[in-house]
């Protein structure tokens, strides 16, 4: 009976570890991927801030008047800028 019983407790173990190393497998690809995710959003952000600044509104005509007729390239909005 000893013998039967050590060696249930053997398997338990066995499988304990299993499991173990199978969450911690599992908690290293969940943070893996949050990281990557957070770099690719960074990443994104830093583009669209760059690419707002380059083109954002481009002068078309001046008037006499001081009127700036404009368009911007991002969402295509035709508009008047007046000082």
């Amino acid at each position: 009976m000893n013998e039967f019983t050590n060696q249930l407790e053997q398997d338990a173990k066995r499988k304990t570890y299993i499991l173990k190393g199978l969450q911690a497998a599992i908690v290293i690809i969940i943070l893996l991927s949050y990281a990557l995710a957070t770099v690719r959003h960074f990443r994104r952000e830093k583009y669209y801030n760059n690419l707002m600044e380059i083109g954002d509104h481009v002068p078309l005509s001046c008037s006499g008047t001081s009127t700036v007729d404009y368009r911007s390239y991002l969402s295509e909005y035709e508009g008047r800028f007046s000082r």
